[in-house]
């Protein structure tokens, strides 16, 4: 290494280091304005690594509360489109039921209409043999005169 050749004897370059970092030290402790310095420098210097620190903690945190907000907005809109299809089901079936219910009696009343009918033709009948008459309309005939 280098030295450095002075009255008293001769300096390397890492006792030179040495030195400065003690007066560097001493000038940073040892003085009121050093310590001033060195004070706001450490301040400085914790504010500047709790920014750091929040704005990671914060995106991360950010990040969670958005994947668990968005798996939440799935989870009420797949609610909601159960609820909107059971709903929708219920009135079907409600409506399923009232035609069913509907075509029983429209079936009912024509059956009661036929036989209704079908009294009246044997009727007829009985009065046209009473007179020595037939009556000479087949069933084709009757299903056409039926007709609405």
């Amino acid at each position: 290494m280098g030295s450095l050749h002075h009255r008293q004897g001769s300096v390397t370059v890492r006792q030179m280091g040495e030195i400065a970092m003690m007066a560097l030290f001493e000038l940073a402790i040892g003085t009121k304005i050093g310590r001033i310095v060195t004070g706001a420098l450490a301040v400085v210097l914790a504010v500047i690594g709790f920014r750091v620190w929040l704005a990671a903690h914060d995106a991360s945190t950010r990040h969670e509360a958005l994947a668990g907000y968005v798996k939440q907005v799935e989870l009420d809109a797949a609610k909601a489109k159960l609820a909107e299809t059971e709903r929708q089901l219920d009135v079907g079936r409600k409506a399923a039921e009232e035609h069913a219910k509907r075509l029983a009696d429209e079936l009912a009343k024509e059956r009661a209409d036929d036989a209704e009918s079908e009294k009246k033709v044997a009727e007829y009948e009985k009065q046209l043999a009473a007179k020595g008459r037939s009556c000479r309309l087949n069933s084709d005939d009757l299903k056409f005169l039926r007709k609405p």
